[in-house]
């Protein structure tokens, strides 16, 4: 898995453009089971150490997690932090899922191996 971006406010989290192996975080789990969700820094941690390390450092008590999926295929996730605690709702999760679907079909039109001249 490559980590696309990352914006974080302390800067603490991996870099930019870099590999990272997917089990090693919540979001490779999301990538695995192709399902949306929300987790606390607990869960987290539970799941992943090294993001419950990155959730702590930079004050984050929630995580949503969606993954991006065009044409069966999963591309990535398109990750949501929130330094509040049980921040994010079901209607929260429901509105990333729409908002993860659009991302991916526009990451897969950007794609050189799509087909399609941009």
């Amino acid at each position: 898995m490559r980590l696309e971006t990352c914006d974080l406010p302390g800067g603490v989290a991996p870099s930019a453009k870099c590999r990272r192996p997917a089990g090693r975080y919540a979001c490779g789990y999301v990538f695995r089971s192709r399902e949306g969700r929300v987790f606390t820094l607990q869960e987290a941690s539970a799941i992943s150490q090294s993001t419950g390390d990155i959730m702590a450092r930079e004050g984050l008590r929630s995580l949503c997690c969606m993954p991006l999926i065009s044409h069966g295929a999963v591309l990535g996730t398109l990750n949501l932090g929130s330094r509040r605690e049980a921040f994010f709702t079901d209607g929260d999760l429901q509105f990333f899922s729409q908002a993860a679907d659009q991302v991916a079909i526009a990451w897969r039109m950007r794609s050189p191996t799509s087909g399609s001249k941009t």
